[in-house]
């Protein structure tokens, strides 16, 4: 089912897991808007949002100070395709106007891009809000669009792996200090954009794109580069 609550509406769903299977169009799962509107699925460990067939759009939006409390969520998922089947879904997770989703707990996001037109990502437009992820150890798979005066803090992600996008505009902020493996990463950077990892020792597959004066490297550790799995040219 997907769940929505609005002008100060207040739901709570017991729900131990979550799949989107059956949903074979675009659709948004779970969204809270307005003051006062919350929408409390702590109980919820592990969603997957792998459609049966076809290009599927997800999205899960907390808007207007409206809550989306996903605090009990550890593994957000897309599981592997069968063989031949035609999959590339996404799933944004979006906040405006106040609105929150809380992620505390979410330690990993796995999306498996096998099969023969599989494709995934889990999507994370920032834009001018805080996104804070203080369990999140590794995301695979994955979109950053931090925008101007936005905030992401990963404070123990260690590894951003496979077919990662980090945009970062001006004036914006991702600071993940134990980040050390980016393998496969597309990096976008900005002048006044800041951008905190550790000592990156993987960036085979990585793509860096700096612009504008902007500097980046310094935490680069890795003494070999491989672009055999990029895929393109």
């Amino acid at each position: 089912p997907r769940v929505a609550v609005s002008a100060g509406g207040q739901a709570t769903l017991n729900w131990a897991s979550y799949s989107a299977q059956s949903y074979n169009f675009n659709t948004t799962l779970f969204s809270a808007d307005g003051a006062g509107s919350t929408l409390n699925l702590s109980s919820l460990n592990s969603l997957n949002y792998a459609a049966d067939n076809g290009i599927r759009s997800f999205t899960i939006s907390a808007t207007n100070n409206g809550v989306v409390n996903l605090s009990g969520l550890v593994s957000l998922s897309r599981l592997r395709p069968s063989d031949g089947a035609l999959l590339r879904e996404t799933l944004t997770l979006s906040t405006s106007g106040g609105g929150s989703i809380n992620l505390s707990a979410l330690q990993s996001i796995n999306n498996d891009t096998q099969g023969s037109y599989g494709f995934a990502q889990t999507r994370f437009p920032v834009g001018s809000q805080t996104l804070t992820l203080p369990a999140l150890t590794t995301a695979r798979v994955t979109q950053f669009t931090v925008g101007s005066g936005g905030v992401v803090n990963a404070p123990v992600l260690q590894s951003l792996s496979l077919g990662n996008e980090l945009i970062l505009s001006t004036g914006s902020t991702f600071n993940a200090p134990l980040l050390n493996n980016i393998n496969g990463t597309l990096l976008s950077l900005t002048p006044g954009a800041t951008l905190i990892t550790g000592q990156l020792s993987q960036i085979d597959n990585t793509r860096l794109s700096v612009s504008g004066g902007a500097t980046f490297g310094s935490q680069i550790t890795d003494t070999n580069y491989n672009a055999g799995e990029l895929g393109f040219s």
